[in-house]
């Protein structure tokens, strides 16, 4: 029985080839590996700039709100003191107004009060002279009567003064006076009922 045994050149050439095949696979993943690796790292940059970018803007807006914050509150005392002088000028408005509408109305219960005291004082004048020839007759009775009386109480001569005096009392109380009798009845002294007012009328 003879044994075949492989040629010695060939066994061995076909065991570099399979050592390369295997070299070659393996060279293959690790350029795999190398670009996958590659492109993460590339990612994980180019994320990383982003974020960066992304970082630098929000600081910038931070910075730009900080900056309105730092001028907003500068200017909030003089906007309160602002807000606080409009609002004094308003107040101060209303008050104003509020015066000058009571004063108006004062003024207006004054030139109403006033129109009252001149109506009443137009009316007591009218019947002042309305009265006036009731209360001459009136003085002149009365006149006569008290130099009657100093006569009797002192018993002395009638002046002619005096004898004047008793005659226009008598005049006055038993003579006829138109301008007295009209005063009775425009005065309404007595009723319109009165029996002497159709005389009245009629005369």
């Amino acid at each position: 029985m003879s044994l075949h045994r492989p040629k010695k050149g060939k066994g061995r050439r076909r065991g570099f080839d399979e050592v390369d095949q295997l070299s070659d696979g393996f060279d293959e993943d690790l350029k795999i590996s190398n670009a996958s690796r590659f492109n993460a790292a590339s990612e994980e940059q180019n994320a990383r700039k982003r974020l960066e970018a992304r970082c630098k803007l929000l600081e910038e807006r931070l910075a730009t709100k900080t900056h309105e914050l730092e001028q907003a509150i500068d200017k909030i005392p003089g906007l309160r003191e602002q807000s606080y002088t409009e609002e004094l000028w308003s107040d101060l408005a209303d008050a104003r107004a509020a015066k000058d509408f009571f004063e108006a109305i004062e003024l207006g219960k004054e030139v109403h009060k006033n129109s009252i005291l001149q109506k009443d004082i137009k009316a007591l004048n009218l019947r002042s002279e309305t009265l006036k020839p009731l209360v001459d007759v009136g003085v002149a009775t009365r006149l006569r009567s008290l130099q009657q009386a100093r006569q009797t109480i002192h018993k002395h001569r009638i002046s002619e003064a005096d004898k004047v005096v008793i005659k226009n009392g008598n005049i006055a109380a038993h003579g006829g006076n138109g301008r007295a009798d009209a005063a009775v009845f425009m005065s309404y002294l007595v009723s319109k009922t009165h029996v002497l007012a159709e005389t009245f009328k009629d005369l």
